[in-house]
Formats: C-alpha cells, structure tokens, sequence
C-alpha cells in the first residue's frame, strides 16, 4: 500500500539508527530466495519452506472486502455475497496471498470470485478501489489510506496474514549483513 513500506522498512532496517544505510528495493511478484538471489532480506507473504532460512513473522494484517464510497453510491451496496457476481471486483494476487479467484473468509472458507481486474500491484489494486472502479479484497495496513473506503461484511470478510521477514545464513558474513542481521534481532527482541 502506499507509504507503508518505507514505514515498516525504517523500522526492520532501523534506518532512524543509522542514516549510512543504503537500500535497494526490489517489488516484485516472484518468489526470492536470498541464498539463491543474494539479497540481504526478503518481506513476504509466504511461508518459507527452505529449512536453511531464517524466517519470523514481522507482522500480521487482516484482508477486508472494501469499496469506495462513490462506488456505492453509483452501483449500491451488494446485499449478499453471492450479489458480487453483479458487481466489477478487483483482485490482487501476490506469492501466499489468497487466491485472486477465491476471497477467504473468517472461518476459513472461501467464495468464488470472478474478477474484472486482477493485478500485481498492491498499490494500483488499493487505487482503482478508492477511484470506484469495484469492488475489491485488500490487506488493511494504515488506517490513514482506507479513510475514503468502506468494509463490506466485516463479520463474515476478514482473513488474518503474517508478514515473514525471511534471511539466509549466508548473510552472516559480510559487514552489510552483520548490520542487518543485528538490526532485525533488535526489532524481533523489541516486537515479540
């Protein structure tokens, strides 16, 4: 979502402790490895399987069915879920996000979906929602950027995700990694 990556950065990377700091940021929709890839740290929504790798939730964040409020006003309010297949929804689909086809549910279920827009981009996702174009199924991470939008069946829409935070033990040893490593157990130590 717009600005919270840099937010939640500063605080993994500690960039308020050290402003000698250089990141390079990499978005994308495959899976990294940071053995393999040679990255420092990697922020994901799926669960590592390699045993190898270092991995702790960093966060976890709830997916809500939201809309725009010009977007109800223009189409109105479903009144089921089954009523969404009357309505334009915008997925997103990311590794270990739910399935762009398949909105989960609080217990665990799931309703078909066949969406008008699917995208990789969190951000366009989060923006063709807020500028009424559907109906959509998004990670709620900063209060600030869901002002203009409104939940949809709150009760029966919400699914809890971990963020991991993964790194590989290669990365112990150069002086880069060292920081970071130190870094991130400061953070683990102060968020646990």
């Amino acid at each position: 979502p717009p600005g919270s990556v840099v937010e939640q950065l500063k605080i993994l990377i500690g960039l308020e402790e050290n402003s000698h700091t250089h990141l390079e940021l990499m978005f994308t929709d495959k899976l990294l490895h940071p053995v393999r890839d040679d990255v420092d740290v990697v922020i994901t929504y799926e669960r590592p399987t390699d045993t190898g790798l270092i991995s702790r939730v960093a966060h976890t964040m709830q997916w809500r069915m939201v809309a725009s409020r010009v977007y109800l006003e223009a189409h109105g309010r479903p009144e089921s879920l089954e009523a969404l297949s009357e309505h334009p929804c915008i997925s997103y689909r990311a590794l270990g996000a739910p399935y762009p086809h398949h909105w989960l549910r609080v217990n665990n279920t799931s309703i078909p979906i066949s969406p008008h827009i699917i995208t990789t981009s969190l951000h366009a996702a989060h923006q063709l929602v807020r500028y009424g174009a559907g109906i959509g199924y998004l990670p709620f991470l900063l209060p600030e950027h869901w002002a203009d939008l409104e939940v949809l069946f709150p009760e029966e829409m919400c699914w809890t995700q971990p963020i991991y935070v993964v790194s590989g033990e290669h990365s112990r040893s150069s002086p880069r990694s060292q920081y970071v490593n130190a870094v991130l157990a400061r953070w683990y130590s102060r968020n646990s």
